[in-house]
């Protein structure tokens, strides 16, 4: 049995609910390894089906064909019929994820309950099984040998989208796949913007290079970001890396189950305060990685979020 599947099954009964509708694109890709577009999952307490567009009927070769309703129609029409059929009442579903077929489920003509499970699906999406974990682990290993054996070779001149050019290309060589996303180089005064789309400008010393990039594997992606001087710092970067290296530690130290995106987030701003460089950190502090390169927990100074392990 699925494991997803199992905990969504679970989560039926712990909820007494009939059945779980969900469109969550992650969800279904844990279920079915793939993500369909125009798709529903919808889970009851014994089995599941996949209400699908022909189009992807490609994509799911791997599936048993009783767990798979193929649509003429439109999926989530089909997928209420599949509730229907089974004479539910109550009807779990996420409000966020939902919400573009929610005025079709509101609109139908069936008598249903329908119960908001965002809190209980959040839960179940992102807390990962070890098969995703080990994927997400090695994508994030050949991550950080594409960034060390491109930065190992560069050289005076080169630029910005050369370097990212040949980042995606280590990325690729390793996994077989197009990178999670376009790497994203910057030198000089560019670093100051956190998403730089990599130019023409060359790299000279005295630099400071900016990296992110992610691979993906099988479904897992990666996203790393690393800063780097080139040949030359002076004596205040110097200072603030130092600063930056012992708030990495001290957030990664922290880390545990219980804790808060915003605990971690107050905790960074609060170190990075000694070098007066908390007014210079806009941007969200971090966030999980999996089937998406920006999943739950979000680590930022108003995150509800809460780190688990299952």
């Amino acid at each position: 049995m699925n494991p997803t599947v199992s905990k969504l099954q679970k989560l039926c009964i712990d909820t007494e609910c009939h059945a779980i509708f969900l469109l969550n694109s992650s969800l279904i890709k844990r279920v079915v390894g793939e993500s369909p577009e125009q798709a529903v999952l919808v889970v009851f307490p014994d089995t599941f089906k996949l209400v699908s567009s022909y189009m992807n009927k490609h994509l799911l070769t791997g599936m048993p064909e009783e767990n798979i309703v193929f649509s003429d129609s439109l999926v989530w029409v089909d997928a209420l019929m599949e509730i229907a059929a089974r004479d539910c009442e109550r009807v779990g579903f996420d409000p966020f994820r939902t919400v573009s077929a929610f005025q079709i489920l509101a609109d139908s003509q069936l008598e249903l309950h329908w119960i908001d499970l965002s809190e209980e699906l959040t839960t179940a999406i992102s807390v990962k099984p070890q098969n995703e974990i080990k994927k997400i682990s090695k994508a994030v290993h050949v991550t950080e040998y594409a960034i060390s054996d491109v930065m190992a070779g560069l050289k005076d001149g080169v630029s910005e989208a050369e370097t990212a050019k040949m980042l995606n290309i280590s990325l690729m060589e390793q996994t077989g796949e197009s990178p999670a996303f376009p790497a994203m180089v910057a030198f000089g005064a560019n670093t100051a913007n956190p998403h730089w789309l990599s130019g023409e400008r060359t790299l000279k010393p005295g630099d400071i290079i900016t990296v992110d990039c992610g691979a993906s594997l099988k479904g897992q992606r990666a996203d790393i970001a690393r800063t780097f001087f080139w040949r030359d710092a002076d004596d205040l970067q110097l200072q603030r890396h130092r600063c930056l290296k012992e708030t990495m530690s001290l957030l990664i130290n922290h880390i545990q189950p219980g804790v808060s995106g915003r605990e971690l987030a107050t905790l960074c701003m609060s170190h990075l305060r000694k070098v007066n460089l908390h007014k210079h950190c806009p941007y969200p502090i971090g966030h999980g990685i999996g089937f998406e390169v920006h999943e739950y927990p979000a680590i930022t100074l108003d995150s509800e979020d809460v780190l688990m392990i299952d």
